[in-house]
């Protein structure tokens, strides 16, 4: 029976807080299958995988899709990540290399139109890798998870 984003997004929760592989209340890692069997369908869709996340997001967790499994974490995992001090990031800012190029051209905008919001995944792109992705690496991958 399929879950709706939001039990699934719940579930996914609850799994967090299981103790497994000696742990709980950790960031985990669940492969693409295991997923689709958790939310009892038979395609993840871009449009759910939104949704799921959404819901994720406003209990403060994230769901962080890679090629072969996707990334459940909570935001307090994240509080001991180095994070990038000014200095490095005024380092890779762009410079005045091209001068010839109109001060119209860049890609900022203006300073109101800026905020702190993550940029949106590229969930079809996600979509196809993990689509194209050989039955093979997924044996492997759950043979890895045992």
């Amino acid at each position: 029976m399929a879950r709706s984003a939001d039990e699934t997004a719940r579930t996914l929760m609850e799994v967090y807080e299981e103790v497994f592989g000696n742990e709980s209340y950790s960031f985990f890692r669940i492969n693409w299958p295991e997923l689709r069997s958790l939310a009892g369908v038979n395609k993840l869709t871009e449009e759910y995988l939104r949704e799921v996340n959404g819901e994720l997001n406003g209990s403060g967790y994230v769901l962080v899709p890679m090629d072969n499994f996707l990334l459940v974490a909570s935001e307090d995992d994240f509080g001991a990540v180095r994070a990038v001090p000014p200095r490095t990031v005024e380092n890779f800012l762009p410079g005045d290399e091209d001068d010839d190029e109109s001060e119209d051209s860049d890609d900022f905008g203006d300073d109101e139109d800026d905020d702190d919001s993550p940029p949106s995944r590229n969930w079809s792109k996600i979509m196809a890798r993990a689509k194209n992705k050989k039955q093979d690496s997924v044996a492997e991958d759950l043979a890895e998870d045992d």
